[in-house]
């Protein structure tokens, strides 16, 4: 009696080939959620669901099955991941190393279609708002060895920036033409940059002379008369609202200008212009109150 009691109290355990095939609790939508098919085309109903976790996918099953328990081959299987994720506001690259096919969504538009067989290393860019969004993978593998791995990155060329801080906006041309080739947080105090002969950022693709820059930012002023301290070598030119307060858009040598304006309390919309033909490259600005209006 005492032992038919002791093993009725015996804690059952699941061998690992008796696992379930679907999930007891729901998954997270923060989780990868994985649906496994047993055939190439993501078609019919998934052989295996499981959460795959909350980091960037990286699988590695060579010539083994995901889970042949739950009836999912060697070979000719696919499946298809879905998950919510947080990207702050900016540019951003995926890399993706994959045997064999692979594509993928996000916010439902199709960002990468390689859906053939292959060993290789893709890539990707994509604008993103800053916030939570939803990311598909899909793969599938014919056969040999099967593997995949996601990844992402903020690019180092462009990044989001608050409208309350400088929008740095760099041109490999001296004309502000064209897209920028680096977007870059400058910071929310005053500006200044002195490059010499050197490059603001080689790595993004802008040359040391005749590159071009614009600031742009909101700025929370007290009611007042300002004065505005602008240093270049070369041209500069400088906005208020709108309107061209100072053009001295010139080759020339370090030189101050001032600006004095009167302005209500409130944001304003400052924009400063640069250009660097040769030599040196200096750029700078400050403000202060000087008396009120």
């Amino acid at each position: 009696m005492i032992l038919a009691f002791a093993l009725c109290l015996a804690p059952s355990v699941i061998p690992a080939s008796q696992k379930p095939c679907f999930p007891v609790q729901p998954i997270p939508v923060t989780s990868w959620r994985g649906e496994y098919f047993s055939n190439r085309e993501l078609s019919g109903t998934p052989a295996m669901i499981r959460d795959d976790g909350a980091g960037k996918p990286d699988f590695e099953w060579g010539l083994e099955s995901p889970s042949e328990s739950c009836g999912i081959p060697k070979d000719n299987f696919s499946v298809r991941w879905t998950r919510r994720a947080a990207f702050s506001e900016g540019t951003w690259i995926f890399n993706v190393t994959v045997d064999d096919g692979v594509r993928i969504y996000i916010d439902r538009q199709l960002k990468l279609e390689k859906w053939l067989d292959q060993r290789t290393t893709l890539s990707f860019t994509t604008a993103l708002t800053g916030g939570n969004h939803d990311i598909v993978i899909e793969y599938f593998d014919h056969w040999g060895s099967a593997s995949i791995k996601v990844d992402w990155r903020e690019h180092p060329c462009f990044t989001g920036v608050s409208p309350y801080r400088w929008k740095g906006e760099y041109f490999s041309n001296a004309t502000l033409h064209g897209s920028p080739v680096m977007i870059r947080d400058d910071g929310e105090t005053l500006l200044n940059f002195v490059w010499g002969t050197a490059s603001p950022s080689q790595e993004c693709g802008i040359p040391a002379d005749d590159f071009s820059v614009r600031w742009s930012r909101r700025l929370l002023l007290n009611d007042g008369l300002y004065r505005f301290s602008i240093t270049a070598d070369d041209g500069v030119r400088f906005f208020v609202d709108g309107r061209k307060a100072l053009d001295q858009w010139r080759n020339q040598q370090k030189s101050t200008f001032h600006v004095d304006l009167s302005l209500y309390a409130g944001a304003h919309t400052i924009v400063l212009e640069y250009y660097e033909h040769t030599g040196e490259a200096i750029t700078a600005i400050d403000w202060q109150m000087i008396g009120v209006r």
